[in-house]
């Protein structure tokens, strides 16, 4: 095979790697390092941490070849390249970087909101989750988390992005051996800033009914775990009331639950 026939082989296979989502950017050096160091954070949802990780270590980053003036195999990396917005992109390109001297820019602000309080209020063109549904674990590696609350046998997949995993997750009926009524999610894990591992649906197919069972009490083996659903009423007329379930379990045991349900009723003038 010619050297030329062996690049255009090495090109598709990065680009078929690039496609399927499996393509991992992995540079050599002290910038390597960094970004080995920031796909660990950012695979558990510290995609803030994971940022200012890469950003601190932009200066020892060197370029491979003259044509090259920035990382830009970040943006092909599943994991790092959401992190990438078009202001941390410009931040990038004003970072004095592969032996370059100058002042550095100053650094774009955080994206992750603190807290919670992301799940009722928007930010920017962002709007707030109609429904969801989450499992926060204290004290919980979030690679356990699967075996805690799933199936039997329910396991990690390769990180990937929480939109296209609700997307691509089969349906009940899609599956050999599952029923129509079961609920075997498919959700994001993570780590929180404070070292509580959580499961999260943002895109749920079912609905809170009275046969649900709480998770809380399996996630809670190494503290306290807590429970939240938010499931939005119906737009139909007379379809299912808007509910909202909270359960609160430590060390193996409920420590209590409610779920509050809401109908709203047109009023008719005469």
């Amino acid at each position: 095979m010619t050297a030329r026939g062996a690049a255009r082989k090495t090109a598709e296979a990065v680009l078929d790697a690039v496609r399927d989502g499996t393509h991992r950017y992995a540079p050599p050096g002290l910038w390597g390092r960094a970004v080995a160091e920031a796909r660990k954070a950012a695979r558990w949802g510290a995609t803030d941490a994971a940022w200012r990780v890469l950003r601190d270590a932009l200066p020892r980053w060197e370029a491979p070849g003259p044509l090259l003036i920035a990382p830009i195999g970040l943006l092909a990396d599943p994991v790092l390249g959401p992190l990438i917005t078009a202001e941390r992109r410009r931040e990038i390109l004003a970072t004095p970087r592969s032996g370059q001297r100058g002042p550095a820019p100053e650094p774009v602000p955080d994206l992750d909101p603190p807290g919670l309080a992301w799940l009722t209020e928007p930010a920017g063109n962002r709007r707030p989750l109609d429904g969801y549904r989450c499992v926060w674990g204290e004290g919980i590696d979030p690679a356990r988390l699967p075996a805690l609350i799933g199936e039997e046998g329910a396991e990690l997949s390769e990180p990937t992005k929480p939109r296209e995993a609700s997307r691509r997750a089969p349906q009940p009926h899609e599956r050999e051996g599952v029923g129509l009524w079961e609920d075997r999610a498919v959700v994001a894990v993570g780590r929180t800033a404070e070292a509580w591992a959580f499961a999260f649906d943002g895109h749920s197919r079912r609905h809170l009914d009275e046969l649900f069972l709480s998770p809380a009490a399996a996630a809670s083996s190494a503290g306290r775990a807590v429970v939240v659903w938010r499931d939005p009423r119906s737009p139909f007329p007379g379809g299912r009331p808007a509910a909202f379930h909270l359960s609160v379990a430590e060390r193996g045991e409920e420590l209590y639950a409610f779920t509050v349900r809401t109908l709203l009723l047109n009023s008719v003038r005469r």
